[in-house]
């Protein structure tokens, strides 16, 4: 997969297709972690209070028409398949340097919500932000900057301060800005100084203490008070109450810029809102999880999940990472809490060898192979000792795991 940050090509192929994002209003989302769920509750409530809803997220799991949804529901094959063979025969006419592959998607969604006619389309970032190719939109009703940390440093730079330097390259004249809360203050101090190069932006960044919120988790499920309200989520990990302010914190924004949304009723529309290979459990009995996190903010979330909701709980993890990802400190953060590792090689040309992962590895059991399958089995094999098994480290291990692990059965493996 080709990463080409720059905005030159993603213009010209848009321009040859007649801009269609210029037909749509936007709340983008920019950050490190949360982007997904984050655009996952936004696009929730804007659907409920009655609105066509486009929404385009990135990797995806299974089947790339996870990407590009409009109200809850994917393109159809049919529907990527023809738009993707217009895109493709621009490209082909543009010069020299051709779209890449996620170029080329984010064409296919700008497409596709224009001709479904979207009241509204929420973008996440694929990369950074500035040169991220979504960023090509005129100005958003809201830019968001989700939580920020560590990740592609060889592109983002090697200072929290960097990466939420390119992260707010997305803020444009015009835009509110809404920043999630209980960040570095160098995060917010670079924001901030971001913002202020504009003369009408509008910066929100949630002041209120954890301790305020009245948090409780389990290992389903997650509740903490905001605005006199009570919100109780479907989604684990207390890392989502930090998505969720922020998600209410959008949505006062779209409410105030004309959009019909009953702030009341935001704990209601928040209530059911799942996503997919985000500690999402799809066995509890054995209790299987599935945790697509890939840095090492991501990891600190995830183990701060463990601590709190499975401390007493014998642990099995089967992971794989990409070579660019900081995985001897993610691995190591969970290796103190697992019993049992085991790791394996999604299928991404960038994966590290599961041999590579395992190295350094003592003190508890460990088994390494490059064949999901076999790793897969070694998982089964072990769980029926252990309480849990978190699936975890790369997005791109998720669907094939969890088509393995659900094979020959609706909901559960026994």
């Amino acid at each position: 997969m080709r990463i080409k940050p720059g905005l030159s090509r993603i213009r010209k192929l848009c321009a040859a297709l007649g801009n269609p994002q210029d037909k749509l209003r936007f709340v983008h989302v920019a950050g490190t972690n949360g982007k997904g769920s984050t655009v996952t509750m936004v696009a929730n409530v804007l659907k409920l209070s009655g609105y066509v809803v486009g929404k385009f997220t990135s990797p995806y799991l299974v089947d790339f028409c996870e990407k590009i949804t409009v109200n809850g529901e994917q393109i159809s094959r049919t529907g990527e398949a023809k738009i993707r063979e217009e895109v493709l025969r621009v490209a082909k006419d543009l010069e020299d340097d051709l779209p890449t592959e996620f170029e080329v998607a984010t064409a296919i969604a700008f497409c596709y919500f224009a001709e479904r006619k979207c009241d509204v389309a929420v973008l996440e970032v694929g990369l950074g932000g500035s040169l991220d190719s979504t960023n090509i939109i005129k100005t958003p009703d809201v830019c968001v900057i989700s939580s920020i940390s560590f990740d592609h440093e060889n592109l983002l730079g090697h200072s929290l301060r960097k990466i939420a330097c390119e992260k707010a390259g997305i803020i444009k004249e015009g835009a509110d800005v809404v920043v999630s809360p209980w960040q570095h203050q160098e995060v917010f101090d670079e924001i901030e100084r971001v913002a202020g190069c504009f003369k009408e932006v509008n910066l929100i960044v949630p002041k209120v203490c954890k301790e305020e919120l009245a948090i409780k988790t389990t290992f389903e499920s997650t509740s903490f008070v905001y605005d006199e309200a009570q919100y109780d989520l479907v989604l684990p990990g207390a890392h989502q109450v930090q998505n969720c302010i922020t998600v209410i914190e959008i949505c006062k924004c779209l409410k105030k810029r004309g959009f019909d949304i009953n702030l009341k009723v935001l704990p209601k529309y928040l209530s059911d809102v799942r996503f997919a290979g985000r500690l999402e459990i799809i066995s509890r009995n054995p209790l299987i999880i599935l945790d697509g996190t890939h840095n090492v903010g991501g990891f600190e979330a995830l183990c701060e999940y463990i601590d709190t909701n499975l401390s007493d709980k014998k642990i099995i993890a089967l992971v794989s990472m990409l070579t660019d990802k900081a995985y001897p400190d993610c691995i190591n953060m969970l290796a103190k809490r697992a019993s049992s590792l085991i790791f394996t090689k999604s299928k991404n040309e960038r994966a590290a060898p599961s041999k590579e992962l395992a190295n350094g590895i003592f003190g508890l059991d460990v088994y390494f192979d490059d064949d999901l399958d076999l790793a897969v089995e070694k998982a089964k094999e072990w769980l029926r000792s252990a309480n849990v098994l978190i699936v975890t480290g790369s997005l791109y291990l998720l669907g094939d795991a969890k088509k393995l692990m659900l094979q020959g059965k609706e909901e559960k493996i026994c």
